[in-house]
């Protein structure tokens, strides 16, 4: 059996769940457990036209619920969603033990800190972007705003007429 490797992974918290990333591209035969105390990770990937075992084995900080827990292959990462046994305080880590793992690291783009509300998400950003475009072409009663032009609406094209002096 090939040497088994593990896979880098990135880690963000939240009060009720954990969010897990394992940066394997291509993952095939992927295999994760999701046990109260414990996770495992396991996969093949082909890199550089080798086949390389992935294995992460991780003692949790805290207690999960394994049947709510989730894991989705997206063919560039698996995710994972670890629903945490009862929400409250973050872990401080994601091991048990205060160890330092090259392989991990914390995933900054989904980190929440605790004293965060719930509805600052990234996901809330963009539905603000949203209203706040379509607000520059409606007024607030729903109208077409008449100061924005709509230039789909445009009848004429400025580059359709011909230009004095050209031949065709």
């Amino acid at each position: 059996m090939a040497k088994e490797v593990p896979a880098q992974t990135e880690w963000a918290i939240r009060k009720d769940k954990v969010h897990l990333t394992f940066q394997v591209r291509d993952a095939k035969n992927e295999q994760v457990v999701f046990e109260k105390n414990s996770m495992t990770f396991t996969s093949v990937s082909e890199e550089e036209n080798k086949e390389k075992h992935y294995r992460n084995e991780i003692e949790l900080f805290g207690a999960i619920d394994p049947d709510q827990s989730r894991y989705v292959n997206t063919g560039r990462v698996v995710r994972c969603v670890l629903t945490r046994a009862e929400e409250g305080e973050y872990w401080p880590r994601l091991t048990k033990e205060k160890i330092r793992l090259h392989w991990l690291k914390v995933d900054f783009g989904r980190w929440k800190d605790e004293d965060d509300s719930d509805d600052e998400d990234k996901a809330g950003a963009d539905f603000e972007l949203n209203d706040m475009l379509s607000g520059l072409r409606v007024d607030k009663d729903g109208n077409k705003s008449a100061s924005v032009t709509d230039f789909d609406d445009l009848d004429d094209d400025s580059d359709d007429g011909e230009i004095d002096g050209l031949e065709n």
